[in-house]
C-alpha cells in the first residue's frame, strides 16, 4: 500500500519475504525495514458502523475498496485500508505495537452492543 509518494508497506501473513526483500534491494536507493504493526480485519455486514463508532462517527468518507486512511481510534492514529482479502464487507487496521493495543480494542468494543475480540 502507498502511505506517501516515497513510502510503501508490503504486508504479508507469514514467510521469509523481508529476507527477499532485502537481498533484492542491494545496490537500490531504498531503505527496507520492518515496521513492527499489527494488522487485523474486522469483516462482516456491520464492519463499516463499528469502524464510525470506534472513530467516534468519523470514518473515512469517502472509503471505498483499495482505500487508505488514517483515523483516530481509542486515542491514537491508526491506519485502515479496504483491501477486501476475504471478499467480504470489512476493513483492515494497522496498529504499530509500540502504542497501546488494548486502546485500540477497546474503541471497538463500544460499536454498539457489538463485541470485538482480538484473540487474546
Amino acid at each position: 500500500m502507498r502511505l506517501r509518494p516515497q513510502r510503501s508497506r508490503y504486508v504479508q501473513a507469514a514467510g521469509q519475504m523481508f529476507a527477499w526483500l532485502v537481498a533484492q534491494g542491494k545496490g537500490m536507493d531504498v531503505a527496507i525495514t520492518d515496521p513492527e504493526v499489527w494488522v487485523n480485519q474486522v469483516q462482516g455486514p456491520t464492519s463499516l458502523a463499528v469502524l464510525d463508532a470506534a472513530c467516534g462517527g468519523g470514518r473515512p468518507d469517502p472509503f471505498g475498496y483499495f482505500g487508505i486512511a488514517e483515523v483516530g481510534v481509542g486515542g491514537q492514529r491508526v491506519v485502515v485500508t479496504r483491501a477486501g482479502f476475504s471478499t467480504e464487507m470489512g476493513w483492515e487496521y494497522y496498529n504499530d505495537t509500540r502504542n497501546r493495543m488494548r486502546r485500540v480494542v477497546g474503541a471497538f468494543d463500544g460499536g454498539g452492543g457489538r463485541t470485538f475480540r482480538d484473540g487474546a
